[in-house]
């Protein structure tokens, strides 16, 4: 049975390498996580844990308009080859080869990320560099990781901003909205069940 879709924000701190990507993150920020319940905030060390936010709506037949600020696409990854394998580098073409589950993707990339890359195909996103352009009226998800081995200071910066903010948008004093890892180590891959 179809469901009412929703609207993802997807946030990967490696996306801010710069002092005016930080500021505009933040501002972004502020607009909207007012608008989403804390249950439906996640932090997180890697963008593989995206997991349990997607996985459950597309099991529930849920469609999704989702948001990518992130430095790099996460539509194949290093592994295009591996069958059904789900990763940091590719949770996001991993989602996008489900039928009915999302019906617009987009990448809000910064100035130097990179678009050349043979596993990527430019029909597949809509891809932007303003961030002005991320324009929705609310978010029902919100994701956001610090991916530490790609982040710079501006962007390990950006994570711990984001957490306090969350922490005092939302009044809690701890940080009870960190999700599990699924992954033990950063390049381990798996294949979640169909």
């Amino acid at each position: 049975m179809q469901q009412d879709k929703l609207n993802i924000l997807s946030i990967d701190c490696d996306y801010v390498i710069t002092t005016d990507n930080l500021k505009d993150l933040v501002k972004m920020y502020l607009k909207y996580v007012d608008k989403v319940d804390l249950k439906q905030i996640t932090f997180s060390q890697i963008h593989a844990n995206i997991f349990n936010v997607l996985d459950p709506l597309w099991r529930k037949g849920h469609t999704i308009d989702i948001v990518n600020i992130d430095h790099h696409h996460d539509i194949f990854g290093l592994c295009p080859t591996l069958k059904n394998g789900f990763n940091s580098s590719n949770w996001l073409g991993y989602y996008m080869n489900k039928p009915n589950f999302i019906k617009s993707a987009y990448w809000l990339a910064n100035y130097e990320s990179v678009h050349q890359n043979p596993t990527y195909d430019d029909d597949a996103i809509i891809v932007s560099h303003n961030i002005e352009e991320v324009i929705l009226e609310k978010f029902d998800y919100i994701f956001v990781c610090s991916s530490p081995k790609f982040c710079n200071e501006y962007g390990k910066i950006c994570y711990e901003i984001l957490v306090e903010i969350t922490k005092s948008n939302k009044k809690c004093d701890k940080f009870d909205f960190t999700k599990s890892n699924i992954l033990n180590h950063e390049f381990r891959e798996i294949i979640p069940n169909n």
